[in-house]
């Protein structure tokens, strides 16, 4: 199904949207050094 598909590809840029947001709050309380 066409729709479900289009669903399916907003979920993933949704998700990953969230998680290099998280990233980028991440890596400036973060130093580098710990990774």
């Amino acid at each position: 199904d066409a729709l479900q598909l289009c669903q399916q590809l907003k979920d993933k840029i949704t998700v990953f949207s969230q998680y290099k947001d998280a990233n980028l709050l991440g890596s400036r309380s973060v130093s580098p050094d710990s990774w």
